[in-house]
């Protein structure tokens, strides 16, 4: 069975690298096309570029963009990239919230409006940067020809790109502050969960337990009785792990099922931030307050002195939502099988 996913993964890095190589010599990075049509349908425009020059890491709900922190790796390579070609960097981060609800300018004034960031090939052009689709170590050579094609053009990058993580969380911490109610929302939280320090657990279901969308792309959900074995297989490994690690405080628990969530919520030791669940790439709700928990739950998680990942069976392995909260507080991320 490992030998079936490692020959798949060999085949899916081969697939990207060769897309890569072709996209050097094409200027073309597997962009779906009605998403390039409509930089095209507007190339009559005599609009002015008003921007001139420029990378803006785009999140316009008009490309699969992931999760929020799949989001803050394209912004902060996109960032580095604006750094290594010296050109002006914003943020048009409008779907499905707009992010100065939550994050405000911190080093860098990214901030871009809305009515100067033109669609249209005389004006702009679009780029796709996504690990997913391509080599990541293709990124910035491929972005570098795009920039000298298109000289004086608006670069709209669309990307989740790794290709500087190391520099994430410096990047993170330059480029962003939490608002004001963001920061007094962190502050509630905190002193509900009190003690000082405490510890965090998370947990991915994915659709496992069924009650978390996702649009793109299937996953398994268990029958009425295996998911009430499975919440009950994950009680008992918290409990354990707590008696085995003389946790005393309380137990920050996040997770993509509410009905996890539920379940877990009548221990006195669990802590939950307040809230809806929402995925961000996956949710097309406009009140604020649906994704204050998603920004609550990775600045606590980012404040936890340690954070534990639990997976078991086809629960998600390696959830990047939690391990970059710890490198942003700069926290240990253990991850435990059972």
């Amino acid at each position: 069975m490992r030998l079936i996913k490692r020959l798949k993964l060999f085949k899916l890095q081969m697939m990207q690298t060769f897309r890569s190589v072709v996209a050097l010599f094409t200027n073309n990075f597997f962009f779906k096309k009605d998403e390039y049509d409509y930089y095209c349908g507007y190339s009559d425009t005599v609009e002015e570029n008003e921007l001139g020059a420029c990378l803006i890491a785009m999140f316009d709900g008009r490309q699969i963009h992931c999760g929020l922190t799949d989001r803050f790796k394209g912004i902060c390579t996109t960032y580095e990239f604006s750094k290594d070609f010296n050109i002006p960097f914003y943020i048009h981060f409008i779907s499905p919230f707009d992010l100065s609800d939550y994050l405000l300018p911190n080093g860098y004034d990214w901030k871009v409006d809305r009515g100067k960031v033109k669609y249209g090939k005389r004006i702009s052009v679009p780029v796709f940067l996504n690990d997913w689709q391509s080599n990541t170590s293709f990124h910035k050579l491929y972005l570098k020809q795009v920039i000298k094609r298109n000289p004086n053009k608006q670069i709209h990058v669309y990307s989740d790109s790794t290709y500087y993580i190391k520099r994430y969380v410096n990047d993170f911490h330059f480029l962003f502050k939490p608002c004001g109610s963001l920061l007094s929302a962190i502050d509630q939280c905190l002193a509900e969960i009190g003690s000082g320090k405490y510890c965090a657990m998370a947990f991915r279901f994915l659709m496992l337990l069924g009650d978390f969308k996702e649009e793109h792309a299937k996953f398994p959900t268990l029958e009425d009785a295996g998911q009430q074995e499975l919440m009950e297989k994950c009680e008992q490994q918290i409990l354990k792990l707590r008696t085995e690690l003389g946790i005393n405080s309380k137990i920050l628990l996040t997770a993509d099922s509410k009905k996890f969530i539920d379940y877990m919520n009548r221990y006195d030791f669990i802590y939950v931030v307040p809230g809806e669940i929402a995925h961000v790439d996956n949710s097309h709700e406009t009140n604020r307050q649906i994704y204050m928990k998603t920004f609550l739950d990775m600045f606590m998680l980012s404040k936890a002195e340690v954070i534990y990942q639990l997976h078991t069976g086809d629960m998600y392995r390696n959830s990047a939502f939690a391990r970059q909260a710890a490198l942003l507080g700069r926290k240990r991320y253990v991850q435990i099988e059972f």
